[in-house]
């Protein structure tokens, strides 16, 4: 693997643990303190650190970048043939979203009555007709593309295209009305749909750890969620991103359009955000209600152990597993 897929994995290995320096934190008026880890800032695979870039992102868009309109949801799905291809080449991944985006453009121009891209015009319904329609330009653009960049053979390109079970499929079921758009915890706000277009590759309520008799941690698990039969994972709640503190003690309308904006930057600060995400403020003494105020940041190992010792807290981070080969339950 490549050098930095190890860091990264080394890194989200010391995310969250105090031995590696915390921040000081105090209630304000019951005077109790707190430490807090600090986290990785990872962008690869731990998930509370994703989990807050895509809480950041999709706050970013629907404050700063996409205007007061409906929007709607596009998901293509491609055969499994093309999907490797797919996994290991860039350039075959722009070009199919090129193609999906060029014919989407086309049908929503067609269903408003007009050819000006810059205006947003309300459009007609979309029908089955038209999704049919959508998908099979999509699917001979796409297979024509393969063709001509040598990805599959012209009996392999011919075979696909004759195919009655084309194996491409369009949704474009979900679409966010401007009532719905701006309530975050909503399922059909589009804050929540960007989220879910932006969320991590792991999700930390999928990881669980197997100990063994005398208690001690003997592997780790991720469980991939089951697709049923006609019944497709689709977005879930909007996950919670942050690491918990640890106490020494303890229908359209137009209304939307005059909203005023956020002022925040496309960086919102973390106690702002995990509250628009959780809707908890986490600068609030659970205790009482009182502020919650940083006061330091730890980050010397002389410090840290002595306070790690006073909180009776592990000194050393857990130890690291050598590699090894798939498990034995692999099927499973």
């Amino acid at each position: 693997m490549p050098g930095y897929v190890e860091d990264e994995l080394r890194g989200y290995l010391d995310c969250g643990l105090l031995c590696f320096g915390f921040a000081r934190a105090v209630c304000m008026t019951r005077r109790t303190g707190f430490v807090v880890a600090f986290s990785c800032k990872g962008r690869g695979v731990c998930p509370s650190c994703n989990g807050r870039h895509m809480a950041q992102t999709a706050a970013h868009l629907v404050d700063h970048v996409i205007p007061p309109v409906p929007v709607r949801q596009w998901v293509i799905s491609v055969p499994k043939r093309l999907r490797g291809m797919l996994a290991d080449r860039p350039r075959a991944v722009a070009a199919l979203t090129k193609i999906f985006l060029d014919e989407i453009e086309r049908l929503l121009c067609a269903a408003a009555g007009g050819d000006t891209p810059p205006t947003f015009l309300p459009a007609r319904p979309i029908s089955q007709a038209d999704l049919a329609a959508l998908t099979e330009r999509v699917r001979r653009r796409v297979i024509r593309w393969f063709r001509m960049q040598r990805l599959l053979d012209a009996d392999a390109a011919s075979d696909m295209v004759a195919r009655e079970n084309s194996e491409f499929s369009v949704d474009a079921s979900v679409r966010i009305t401007l009532v719905d758009r701006d309530v975050p915890s909503y399922f059909q706000s589009l804050e929540h749909l960007l989220r879910y277009c932006a969320r991590p590759p792991f999700a930390l309520e999928r990881l669980s750890v197997i100990r063994s008799p005398d208690g001690r941690i003997a592997r780790s698990r991720y469980v991939l969620p089951r697709h049923k039969a006609a019944n497709w994972v689709g977005p879930g709640r909007g996950r919670k991103c942050g690491h918990a503190a640890r106490g020494d003690a303890t229908g359209d309308c137009c209304d939307s359009c005059d909203k005023p904006r956020s002022h925040d930057t496309s960086r919102i600060a973390w106690a702002k955000l995990m509250a628009r995400v959780g809707e908890e403020f986490p600068l609030e003494c659970p205790g009482c209600g009182g502020d919650i105020r940083l006061i330091a940041f730890i980050t010397d190992p002389g410090p840290i152990r002595k306070i790690l010792t006073h909180l009776g807290e592990p000194l050393e981070p857990p130890p690291v597993s050598p590699a090894r080969g798939p498990p034995a339950d692999w099927g499973e």
